[in-house]
């Protein structure tokens, strides 16, 4: 009888959280898409997000993150999958970190795909995620966190001076640093940016093209 009951919660949660998230994206906030499910069977539900221009802080980019965010939080099975097709320069490092904290707390897997270019903010989202998957052409990327000086230059932040500074450090410590170059490693810890090819990541990890975890 107990074993009924639980699964029966279970089921109810699920239809839950479910509704929920229909509700949230029938705003039509964002571009989050479901496929092909019926979203009140106990299925899995695939998710997809672009992230394309510049993340800065205009009232749409806010409320796609927000909804991105949402959705991460919400769903409980592991099963569900979120994909993010990345097509960005980067930009706010805080929004981008925000998002890269839910997608590391997320029970949904998630997945992102770059067909072309993810630099700065949009490269650490792009590695934050489960799988990594890319084409034979795309480009990420990375540099040390700065901050922006009245006179229009940048100041790039030495290791360990700030603390908003240690996460993307630590994100390339455990994602990145294995398919750049010792080279790069040390262009990297001293402030330039490092520019890492598919082909790159393919060659020094070892793995299949078009996907990394």
């Amino acid at each position: 009888m107990i074993k009924k009951l639980k699964a029966i919660g279970r089921v109810i949660t699920r239809k839950i959280e479910r509704l929920v998230l229909i509700v949230v994206l029938g705003l039509g906030i964002g571009t989050a898409v479901l496929i092909g499910v019926n979203v009140f069977q106990a299925q899995s539900i695939v998710y997809n997000f672009e992230i394309e221009g510049e993340i800065e802080a205009t009232i749409p980019m806010r409320l796609k993150f927000m909804v991105m965010e949402t959705v991460l939080r919400v769903v409980s099975d592991s099963n569900d999958v979120v994909i993010f097709t990345i097509n960005s320069p980067g930009g706010l490092a805080l929004m981008a970190l925000d998002l890269i904290h839910d997608i590391e707390m997320s029970n949904a897997h998630t997945i992102s795909y770059t067909p072309k270019f993810a630099a700065s903010a949009a490269a650490l989202i792009a590695f934050s995620t489960n799988e990594v998957h890319m084409t034979d052409k795309t480009i990420y990327l990375f540099h040390r966190a700065y901050i922006p000086l009245p006179d229009g230059t940048k100041f790039r932040v030495p290791f360990g001076q700030v603390a908003q500074s240690d996460i993307p450090d630590q994100l390339i410590y455990r994602k990145v640093f294995q398919y750049m170059t010792l080279e790069q490693q040390a262009g990297y810890m001293n402030g330039d940016d490092i520019i890492v090819s598919s082909i790159q990541i393919i060659t020094m990890g070892q793995l299949q093209q078009g996907s990394t975890k």
